[in-house]
C-alpha cells in the first residue's frame, strides 16, 4: 500500500507550471466563491456565454471540488505559483487514492507490486495525477477508497462500512457520476451473501453514512436556491454541446486504450479478445464515419486506438463470465466487482458526459488493472507480459506528459508574447492555459457587446469560442515545435475529447499553438 502511494505521489511532482485544461476555470471560480453560498459565481462558459445568469446552481458538478480549491488557494503561499498549488491540491489525493489501490492489489491480486506497477504506468494514470486542480483525481481517490472499504464492510468492519459511506457520499459531492458505483455494490453484495436483503442488513452503516451527508447537502443547497440541483442539471443538459453518440463510442475506445498497456492479452487464451476489439473498433469506425466527419487515412489511424481499448472493453466483459473467475487470490465476487466496477465507469461517460475525455476514465484504470493482473499473474509468461507493459506504459506517459506540457506552455507563452506586442489590451477567445495568461495580462473575453474596432485574438488549438463573419485579418503568431501532439486542431487530435479531435494523439511539424489576431467589424 505504502509503495503505491509513493509511486503516485512521484506522478504528482511531474505537474505543469501552467494551468492545464480547466485548472484556470476553477482558480477562477475559487476566486469569486463564497462558501456558504457555492454558486453564487460567474464567468463567460456553456451553457450561459456572455450572459449574465443570477447564479451559477445550472454548474454541474456540486460544490466539493469548489471548496477544496478554495481552501488549497488560500492555504497556499502566492510564491508557490501554479505548480505549487497544483502539489498541495494533488498531494493527499494522489496519496489516499494509491493506498486505496494498493490495499485492492495486496486484497485481490497475487502479486500486488505488478499489479500497482501495472497501474501507475498507464498514460491516463500518470497525466491525471499531475492536475491537482481538476476533480476527476478526488473522484477516482474517494471511489476507490469506497470500494476497498466496502469489501472490509462485507466481513463484517462497521468503522470500514462509515469510512466506504462517507468516502462515497464524498466522490458523490465531486461529481453526481460517481453514484453508477452503487448498483455494482449492490450486486456484488448479493453474490457475497445471497440475497439484496441480507446484503442491506449486513451493510446498513455504509448506507447511511452516504445517505445522510448526500441528503443534507442536496437539502441546503435546495433551501439556498430554491431548486434540487441535480434536477436544476439534468432540465438544462441539452443547452450544453453534446458529441453525437457514435462519434463519443469512438473516442471513448480510442481513449480506453490509455487506461492500460494489454500486452497481457498477448498469452495464449487472450488473444481473441484482441481480435473481437479489432471488430469492435472497426465497427466503431464505421459508425461514427458520417458524424466525425472520417476519411480513410483518419479511420486508419483512429482504428488501432480503438481497437485496444475494444479489446480491453471485451476483456472486462469476459473476465466475469469466464469459469472459475472465482478462483485464485481474493474473495467470491471479486471478478464481478472489479468488472462491474470497469463497466460502470465506461456507462456513465457514455451516457453522463457530453464527450468521453480520458480523465473520465481514470476511477475504472485501477479495476481494469487488477483484472489483468489476475487474469495472468499465475503463469510466468503472464508477469513477463504485464512487465513488458509496464515499461511501455512508463514510455508512453513519459511522451504524453513531454506532448502535454508543451502544448499548455505554448499557448502560455504565446498569449504572454500576444499581450507584449500591443500597447493596450484588447481581447480574446479560448480556454485553459491561453485563457489563464490573457486575464493575467489584463485582456478581457469576448462576447456579442464587445465594441466594434476591438482588437480580439483567437488561439488555433486552445478551445476557441465563435467570432463573427465580419472582421479585419491584423497578425498572425506561433509558439513552438514539437512533433508528439495531444491537441492539434489541423491535425484533428484532441487526447482530452472526441469533440476536440477524433485522433487521440498525432504527431505534427507545425507549430506547437498558433493565435490570429482581427479587427471587429
Amino acid at each position: 500500500m505504502g509503495t503505491a502511494a509513493l509511486l503516485a505521489l512521484c506522478c504528482v511532482l511531474l505537474a505543469a507550471t501552467v494551468p492545464v485544461l480547466d485548472e484556470e476555470s476553477y482558480l477562477d471560480i475559487a476566486s469569486q466563491l463564497q462558501p456558504l453560498r457555492p454558486y453564487d459565481w460567474w464567468r463567460p462558459w456553456q451553457p450561459w456565454g456572455t450572459h449574465h445568469e443570477a447564479d451559477a446552481f445550472v454548474f454541474a458538478h456540486p460544490p466539493l471540488h469548489l471548496w477544496w480549491v478554495y481552501l488549497v488557494e488560500r492555504a497556499t503561499p502566492g510564491l508557490f505559483g501554479i505548480r505549487g498549488l497544483k502539489l498541495v491540491a494533488a498531494a493527499p489525493l494522489a496519496l489516499l487514492l494509491g493506498w486505496a489501490v494498493g490495499d485492492l492489489a495486496r486484497a485481490t491480486t497475487r502479486r500486488p507490486l505488478l499489479a500497482v506497477l501495472t497501474w501507475v504506468s498507464a498514460p491516463v494514470v500518470v497525466l491525471c495525477l499531475q492536475r491537482g486542480l481538476m476533480p476527476d483525481l478526488g473522484l477516482a481517490a474517494l471511489s476507490t477508497v469506497a470500494v476497498a472499504a466496502w469489501r472490509r464492510a462485507l466481513r463484517g468492519s462497521r468503522p470500514a462500512a462509515v469510512v466506504g459511506g462517507l468516502a462515497l457520499a464524498a466522490a458523490c459531492w465531486i461529481k453526481y457520476p460517481a453514484l453508477a458505483l452503487v448498483p455494482v455494490l449492490l450486486v456484488h453484495g448479493r453474490r457475497r451473501t445471497g440475497s439484496l436483503s441480507a446484503t442491506l442488513r449486513s451493510t446498513w452503516p455504509f448506507w447511511g453514512a452516504m445517505a445522510v451527508p448526500l441528503s443534507i447537502g442536496e437539502g441546503w443547497l435546495a433551501l439556498l436556491y430554491g431548486r434540487l440541483h441535480p434536477v436544476e442539471v439534468l432540465r438544462r443538459a441539452g443547452e450544453i454541446s453534446r458529441g453525437a453518440p457514435t462519434t463519443r463510442a469512438l473516442g471513448l475506445f480510442a481513449r480506453l486504450a490509455f487506461c492500460a498497456v494489454p500486452a497481457a492479452l498477448l498469452l495464449r487464451g487472450h488473444r481473441r479478445h484482441l481480435v473481437s476489439g479489432a471488430v469492435i473498433g472497426a465497427l466503431a469506425v464505421a459508425l461514427a464515419w458520417g458524424p466525425a466527419g472520417l476519411d480513410t487515412g483518419l479511420a486508419l489511424r483512429v482504428w488501432p486506438w480503438a481497437a485496444v481499448g475494444g479489446a480491453l472493453f471485451i476483456a472486462t466483459l469476459a473476465s466475469m463470465r469466464a469459469p472459475g473467475a472465482d478462483r485464485g487470490p481474493g474473495e467470491p465476487g471479486d471478478t464481478l466487482l472489479l468488472g462491474g466496477w470497469v463497466i460502470a465507469v465506461i456507462a456513465a461517460v457514455f451516457f453522463g458526459h457530453n464527450f468521453a475525455a480520458p480523465r473520465y476514465l481514470l476511477p475504472a484504470v485501477a479495476p481494469l488493472c487488477l483484472l489483468l493482473t489476475r487474469a495472468v499473474d499465475a503463469r510466468p509468461a503472464g508477469r513477463h507480459l504485464l512487465a513488458a507493459g509496464v515499461v511501455v506504459g512508463l514510455s508512453a506517459s513519459a511522451i504524453l506528459t513531454l506532448a502535454e506540457h508543451r502544448f499548455f506552455v505554448a499557448a502560455d507563452r504565446l498569449a504572454a508574447r500576444i499581450a507584449d506586442s500591443w500597447a493596450s489590451p484588447g481581447a480574446f477567445t479560448g480556454e485553459w492555459s491561453f485563457r489563464w495568461r490573457m486575464r493575467q495580462e489584463g485582456w478581457s473575453y469576448y462576447g456579442p457587446d464587445t465594441d466594434s474596432g476591438t482588437l480580439v485574438v483567437a488561439p488555433l488549438s486552445s478551445s476557441p469560442g465563435p467570432l463573427p463573419d465580419v472582421k479585419e485579418h491584423v497578425a498572425d503568431y506561433s509558439f513552438d515545435r514539437f512533433g508528439p501532439r495531444v491537441v492539434c486542431v489541423p491535425c484533428r487530435v484532441g487526447f482530452y475529447g472526441d469533440t476536440l479531435g477524433v485522433l487521440p494523439v498525432g504527431w505534427s511539424d507545425r507549430p506547437v499553438e498558433e493565435a490570429t489576431a482581427w479587427r471587429i467589424r
